[in-house]
């Protein structure tokens, strides 16, 4: 008795939504400055107020102050910000390290369901590896800026797909195939 249900249950963990990793690198983003908008491996950053730039080598800039970027995927659907290299975070003169900073905002249908500051002091050297927390898996934008100039590169995102892989649909069919033919054993005796 026990058996069929150990095989159920084995081929229900395998019916899982399947994951795929992209680097958004800024590689193709040509040098002309006052760029609003930028599409990269099924990903859009559109700048809401001001504008951004490639700096040459790869790294997207804010092109002027009080700029606010969100990043969306082009068909809409949910992702996970994982993580940004952020570059600079241009001090702020006269003002303490921790009141010079940048907020990222996770969004999904109903609003608001993350956020996650960072200051000055955290983005200590160019090429600041930033880590997202749980809160920002499933987010259907992502939305960040500063009253400074920022620049920042390498944004990992991970898509998530609702459809199964096949070896998730042969893991499942391979189960209750073990169910049944268990269970037909089990009246033939």
């Amino acid at each position: 008795m026990k058996y069929p249900i150990l095989f159920l249950v084995f081929s229900f963990f395998g019916a899982t939504t399947s994951t795929q990793a992209a680097v958004i690198d800024f590689n193709d983003m040509g040098q002309s400055p006052g760029q609003t908008l930028y599409i990269e491996d099924g990903f859009q950053l559109q700048a809401g107020t001001g504008s951004f730039k490639n700096l040459g080598n790869d790294f997207a800039q804010t092109a002027n102050q009080a700029s606010f970027l969100t990043l969306t995927q082009l068909d809409n659907t949910s992702f996970t910000f994982s993580t940004i290299v952020f570059n600079t975070l241009l001090p702020n003169t006269g003002k303490d390290k921790t009141d010079n900073f940048v907020t990222f905002q996770g969004y999904d249908e109903s609003g608001l369901i993350a956020e996650q500051t960072y200051t000055e002091s955290d983005i200590s050297t160019n090429g600041t590896l930033l880590t997202f927390d749980a809160s920002f898996q499933s987010v259907t934008s992502v939305t960040w800026g500063n009253e400074r100039q920022i620049s920042f590169d390498s944004i990992t995102v991970n898509s998530v797909s609702a459809v199964p892989e096949p070896s998730t649909y042969a893991l499942m069919i391979a189960g209750l195939g073990m169910v049944g033919f268990m269970a037909s054993r089990r009246r033939s005796q």
